[in-house]
């Protein structure tokens, strides 16, 4: 059986993405509580604002998931972060030569514009932000992938760029004082129970007050109902009737049933039902409606893929629909629970 995390790509990761690094709470979170880059604190982050398509390179518009952002810095300099969301199931380090190209772009493009023109650009800080199921443990370095050693007389000619990984399913836990909205989304990937998803939740309506952070809290709101229930608990689950956090914490709060648990009882719950259905389907081509009705009374408690399993000798060998009942029933009733153990 798989484990929850392997579970999570059941989620649309690109979309859940693209809603919440949306917002400029969650952006100005990721810098200051998973980077730590000195020029952090003397950023304003009253200024931070997602930087408009048009002012993006057509070679970084095609990375439609990916968001680019420019804050102040406390010297009246803009300062521009680049977050780039990578989907891939595994760490990728040629990636590092990828973004070179992707940041050198955006710098091309920056001194296109008019308050660049002739002078300095702006710095542009990469970030990526990776949700593969295997942990990111090599450096992102461009000097690392090209195959020259150092010491030479080119050597200052080589880019020597390194880009920050956050692994967002193994990201830190800051703990409730931090209030980080980036650490509320990176808790989406790595939920095992239910109880984690009350306390997720519970935290979102504690990090994200109604009154001041509603956009968002809503945002939250709609991934979890839309997205992390469905893939969890299956789309008919009433929790998604709930629709709102609140009611969905309070129908979690004492259930600690893993998701691993859920997935094998829908998986185990399909399986009986496609044994019952065929049974019925079996016995109405033989003996008629009426005894196929009266198998699936029968058949509608038992939970049991190896007790069903058990009922197809009966099922082949029964010359009359009487025989096939009598014998059913008789074997159920042999059965510790009649059956409906789930064993």
């Amino acid at each position: 059986m798989a484990n929850g995390r392997d579970r999570i790509p059941t989620m649309q990761h690109d979309s859940i993405h693209k809603l919440l690094c949306a917002f400029p709470r969650v952006i100005a979170d990721i810098l200051r509580g998973y980077l730590g880059w000195d020029i952090v604190a003397r950023l304003d982050f009253n200024t931070l604002e997602q930087v408009s398509a048009e002012q993006v390179t057509q070679a970084l518009r095609r990375r439609l998931s990916d968001s680019v952002w420019r804050v102040r810095c406390d010297d009246g300099t803009w300062v521009w972060i680049y977050v780039i969301l990578e989907f891939q199931s595994r760490p990728d380090p040629g990636m590092a030569l990828r973004l070179l190209g992707y940041v050198g772009a955006l710098y091309e493009q920056l001194q296109r514009l008019p308050e660049y023109i002739g002078g300095q650009v702006p710095p542009v800080l990469a970030i990526v932000l990776y949700n593969g199921k295997r942990e990111w443990a090599e450096v992102l370095a461009t000097r690392e992938r090209i195959a020259l050693k150092p010491g030479t007389d080119v050597e200052e000619m080589l880019p020597r760029l390194r880009f920050p990984v956050i692994d967002e399913r193994r990201a830190e836990r800051l703990g409730p004082d931090a209030r980080n909205a980036a650490e509320l989304m990176f808790r989406l990937w790595s939920l095992r129970t239910r109880a984690e998803l009350a306390d997720l939740i519970g935290s979102v309506l504690d990090c994200l007050p109604e009154a001041e952070e509603r956009p968002l809290r809503e945002a939250f709101e709609q991934v979890i109902v839309e997205e992390v229930v469905p893939a969890y608990f299956g789309e008919g689950s009433p929790l998604r009737e709930a629709r709102e956090l609140v009611s969905i914490e309070t129908m979690l709060k004492d259930d600690v049933m893993t998701f691993e648990d859920q997935a094998e009882r829908r998986g185990l719950d399909r399986g009986c039902e496609t044994i019952r259905t065929a049974y019925a389907r079996m016995t109405r081509a033989r003996f008629g409606r009426e005894a196929s009705e009266r198998l699936e009374a029968l058949l509608r408690p038992v939970l049991s893929l190896r007790v069903l399993g058990k009922l197809g000798e009966i099922m082949v060998a029964a010359r009359t629909g009487e025989e096939l009942l009598a014998r059913v029933a008789a074997r159920l009733a042999a059965e510790p629970g009649n059956g409906r153990s789930p064993a």
